[in-house]
């Protein structure tokens, strides 16, 4: 990622309403983190401990003016208040190192995955990382690396604790080279077990992601993301193991149109009601009058509009994990912030 005058800023909001009586507002930021003030820097996800009170927020800092990255960690033991660096993450003879996930067990164990790098990120050597703490942050260690060879770019998306289990699941893409398409990939490491192997490898060149697991307490565990068709687009995917991982199968599959990809891009469970929430994007190509009806894409959140329309969808499901459209709720937010009511 090239250096910016505009550089992005890693930010972690969390928000303390003056009014407890009032629905959530005031939002305050509470960290901003750049290596350099003219480099940029991302978090990319936050959340607890075990303790389930200590903060972690995961991303990436640009380290040196060749636009490089290192991941970082920044942990707060005080609701927010102050944060400090825990880890900056870079390997030997790699330029690039990027954290895109963070979980944590009842046991205490931190985890946080993503990936490193050698060359362009485009046509370089990618290796699939998750990285373990067994002190509440203060020191991480390897617990996965996932090497597929060189010009290959596996990639750890979202890192979870089964909480009714304590095995580790990983999800994320696989790919052996540049020249290949990108796969499904789930890796699990068994409660008490050392080694994290792979437990579900699926999908049709050249568009699938994994992006996000998630545990039901009776249903099993939910991965969601997205699988490519045979014409190149990618269809919103929800798999699901009822044996902790050793079968899967395809319990949901959404396009909002034709000539449409789509994706999920997250899960959560609700352990009271069983309820299983998944969201994320759909994109229809439409012609563009304007270039002589080639096809583009382009996220617009209001209407048809330019090249491509971007549709936000909330999927949800009961107990028994059948799966129901509701349209209109928005899937994603540009940053991580809390209110307390």
């Amino acid at each position: 990622m090239k250096r910016t005058l505009a550089a992005f800023i890693l930010t972690t909001a969390l928000s303390v309403l003056a009014n407890r009586e009032a629905v959530a507002q005031a939002w305050q930021t509470v960290d901003q983190f750049q290596l350099d003030p003219s480099f940029s820097a991302a978090a990319n996800d936050i959340g607890t401990g075990g303790d389930g009170a200590t903060l972690f927020s995961v991303g990436w800092v640009i380290y040196n003016s060749s636009g490089n990255n290192a991941g970082i960690i920044r942990r707060s033991t005080d609701s927010g208040a102050t944060w400090s660096t825990v880890d900056t993450y870079l390997e030997e003879n790699w330029t690039s190192a990027y954290y895109r996930a963070i979980g944590s067990g009842a046991d205490g164990a931190i985890y946080a995955g993503g990936e490193i790098w050698a060359g362009a990120p485009n046509t370089g050597t990618k290796t699939w990382i998750v990285r373990e703490s067994v002190d509440n942050g203060t020191t991480w260690a390897p617990a996965d690396a996932f090497y597929e060879g060189v010009g290959a770019k596996p990639s750890c998306g979202d890192v979870k604790v089964n909480p009714y289990t304590g095995d580790v699941f990983a999800v994320g893409r696989g790919n052996t080279g540049s020249d290949q398409g990108f796969y499904w990939l789930a890796r699990k490491r068994a409660a008490n077990a050392q080694d994290f192997a792979t437990v579900d490898l699926v999908g049709a060149p050249p568009i699938n992601e994994a992006r996000a697991v998630g545990f039901h307490p009776t249903a099993g565990v939910f991965v969601v993301g997205r699988i490519g068709d045979s014409h190149g687009n990618s269809l919103w995917s929800v798999r699901r193991s009822r044996d902790g991982g050793a079968t899967w199968a395809t319990v949901d599959t959404f396009s909002d149109a034709g000539n449409t990809s789509s994706e999920a891009r997250a899960i959560a469970v609700n352990p009271l009601s069983g309820a299983i929430y998944v969201c994320g994007q759909a994109i229809q190509a439409v012609a563009d009058l304007h270039d002589g009806g080639g096809v583009g894409c382009r996220k617009r959140k209001a209407r048809l509009e330019g090249r491509c329309a971007l549709h936000e969808g909330l999927r949800g499901a009961p107990p028994d994990g059948a799966l129901d459209r509701q349209a209109g709720v928005p899937p994603v937010v540009a940053a991580a912030r809390r209110a307390r009511t």
